[in-house]
């Protein structure tokens, strides 16, 4: 549900399941798709922009991600 801590069930392979709160990213991508973690959905952006959502932060915060060519 929109605006609610995203919360995944996993099921770990023996009958266990764990409740875990996702953290993650959101770059670039169609505002079509919707809220995709807590409140956060995807929008056009510079290419390495996005936001870091984590379940204390209900609106995500503004990141800059980096590359470094393999040497």
């Amino acid at each position: 549900m929109a605006g609610d801590v995203t919360v995944e069930t996993i099921d770990l392979g023996d009958g266990t399941t764990v409740r875990a709160e996702v953290i993650g990213e959101v770059l670039s991508g169609d505002v079509g798709e919707g809220v995709l973690l807590g409140t956060v959905a995807p929008q056009p952006r510079t290419p390495g922009r996005g936001m870091y959502v984590t379940p204390n932060r209900r609106y995500g915060s503004l990141i800059q991600t980096g590359w470094l060519p393999i040497s």
